[in-house]
C-alpha cells in the first residue's frame, strides 16, 4: 500500500463533508443568490432590448397575402360569397416580425346574424400562437360577410380513369358507393357543374381493386368548381380481368324510310369498317357482327352522316365507343333526246346560209329530278362558220349545258353556204 493512497471510506467522508458545507453556505446566502439571478435576468433583458428591440409593425407586409377572415356559425342554407381580409398591428422583436406571414394568424367573425341582402359589420377577432407577439390592432376592425341562399343539387358520380391497363387485361365493370351526392354552393357555380368525378388510375392493375377517392365537381370543359360535396369521398371498385380473346367484327345498320322521289341509297360505309372486341371467349364467339341503331332516310335528297354507339354486354369491351355511319344517297339517272336549233356565228363576209332549218339531235343524261325540269333553252349549241366556203361543208359544234348533265352530240354539222344576195341584177 502506498503511503498517501486514499481509502474508500475516506472518499465518502470527504464528499459528504463537502455537500454539507455547500448546503449550509447556500442557506446562509440565499438572499445573495436570488439577488444575483435577478440582476443577471435584468441584464439579459437590457441586452435583448438593445440588440433586438421590440417594435411595432403592420403585418403581413404590403405586397404579401393578407389574413383571410373565416366566418363561423353561418346559418344553415346560406353560403358565403366572398371572404374579406385584414392586417394586424403587432408588437414583437424585430427578428420575429420579419418572418411573420398570414398563416401565423387566425382571423374569425361570428356570422350567426348574417342574412342575404343585408350588410352587417362584424368585429374581427385575430389570434396567434406565436410567443412574444402581441396584437395591438386589427385593420379593419370590422368587415361585412356577403351571403346568399345556397344552390343545392343531387348529382351522380362518374368514374374518370387515367392511364392504361397492362397488355392482356380489360376493365369489365365498375361500381361506386355512393352513386348520388348532394352539392351545395353559390347558385351560379352549382348550376355550372357538369359532373362529379372520382379519378382512378388503371396503370398496373391486374385484379379487382377498391379505391377511396375524393370527389371533384367539374364543368363541361373539365375545370374544377369550388363547391361543397356531401359525402366528399366515394368508394370505387374496378373489376379487372385478363383478356381471353379478341376479334374484329364488321358493322351493320338497318336503313329505314325512303329517300325523296328521284333519289336512291347508293351505299353505306362505316368508319372504321370493323371494330376489335375483347372479352370472354364464350360471349365473344356468339357475335358475328355489330349492329348499331337504324338510320332513317325518309325524304332525304343527300348523303346522311350519323354517329352510332356500340352497345355490348358487360363481359365484352370494344376498342372504341362509337362508329360513324355514312349513308350515300344519289339522284336516280335518266336520259332524254332533244332536237336543238343551233346558233350560227362567225359567218364569212359575202356568204349566207341557204334557207333551211337546222337541228342537232342531243342525248342528255343526268339526274331524273333535274331532267324533269329541263327546258330546251337550258342547252345552247353553237356552230362556228369561220373559214366557211360556198357549198356543203362540215363545221364544228360547241355545246353549253348545266354541269349536272352529260350531253352526247355529233362533233360536226353540214351547212350549205352560198353567195350573199346583194339585191342587184
Amino acid at each position: 500500500m502506498k503511503l498517501f493512497e486514499p481509502q474508500p471510506s475516506s472518499l465518502r467522508a470527504f464528499f459528504k463533508s463537502l455537500l454539507i458545507t455547500t448546503t449550509k453556505g447556500a442557506i446562509k446566502n440565499w438572499a445573495l443568490i436570488i439577488f444575483s439571478c435577478a440582476i443577471a435576468f435584468i441584464a439579459w433583458v437590457v441586452v435583448q432590448d438593445y440588440e433586438n428591440p421590440r417594435i411595432q409593425s403592420l403585418v403581413p407586409a404590403e405586397g404579401e397575402p393578407a389574413i383571410i377572415v373565416l366566418p363561423v356559425n353561418v346559418p344553415d342554407g346560406l353560403i358565403v360569397e366572398d371572404l374579406p381580409t385584414v392586417r394586424v398591428l403587432i408588437e414583437a422583436r424585430e427578428e420575429t416580425i420579419k418572418d411573420l406571414q398570414a398563416a401565423d394568424f387566425t382571423a374569425e367573425v361570428n356570422a350567426v346574424a348574417v342574412a342575404p341582402g343585408h350588410s352587417i359589420s362584424l368585429s374581427v377577432e385575430v389570434r396567434t400562437e406565436l410567443k412574444g407577439v402581441r396584437i395591438l390592432k386589427v385593420e379593419p376592425e370590422t368587415v361585412v360577410i356577403p351571403v346568399s341562399e345556397a344552390g343545392i343539387r343531387e348529382m351522380e358520380i362518374y368514374v374518370r380513369t387515367i392511364g392504361e391497363l397492362p397488355a392482356g387485361y380489360i376493365l369489365i365493370d365498375e361500381k361506386m358507393e355512393p352513386t348520388i351526392v348532394i352539392v351545395r354552393g353559390l347558385p351560379f357555380l352549382v348550376e355550372g357543374i357538369d359532373r362529379i368525378e372520382a379519378t382512378v388510375s388503371l396503370s398496373g392493375l391486374r385484379d379487382t381493386t377498391i379505391f377511396d377517392r375524393e370527389l371533384v365537381a367539374v364543368t363541361a370543359t373539365g375545370n374544377r368548381v369550388s363547391v361543397s360535396i356531401e359525402p366528399s369521398r366515394a368508394r370505387v371498385q374496378l373489376q379487372i380481368a385478363e383478356r381471353i380473346m379478341h376479334r374484329s367484327l364488321p358493322i351493320t345498320v338497318n336503313v329505314t324510310g325512303e329517300p325523296r322521289k328521284g333519289f336512291a341509297v347508293e351505299g353505306i360505309t362505316f368508319l372504321p369498317p370493323t371494330v376489335t372486341i375483347s372479352g370472354e371467349k364464350i360471349s365473344l364467339l356468339k357475335l358475328q357482327k355489330l349492329e348499331v341503331s337504324p338510320v332513317d332516310v325518309t325524304d332525304a335528297e343527300g348523303s346522311i352522316t350519323v354517329i352510332r354507339s356500340i352497345d355490348l354486354p358487360k363481359q365484352l369491351r370494344s376498342e372504341i365507343d362509337t362508329v360513324v355511319v355514312v349513308v350515300t344517297i344519289v339522284p336516280l339517272n335518266g336520259s332524254r333526246t332533244l332536237i336543238v336549233a343551233p346558233e350560227f356565228i362567225d359567218l364569212p363576209e359575202g356568204l349566207q346560209m341557204e334557207k333551211k332549218y337546222y337541228g342537232v339531235a342531243l342525248k342528255v343524261e343526268g339526274p331524273e329530278s333535274f331532267l324533269s325540269n329541263l327546258e330546251i333553252d337550258d342547252i345552247v349549241v353553237r356552230v362556228h362558220l369561220q373559214g366557211g366556203t360556198i357549198g356543203f361543208s362540215s363545221y364544228p359544234l360547241e355545246i353549253f349545258s348545266p354541269n349536272q348533265l352529260k350531253v352526247s352530240a355529233p362533233e360536226q354539222i353540214s351547212v350549205l353556204l352560198k353567195l350573199a344576195d346583194t339585191g342587184t341584177n
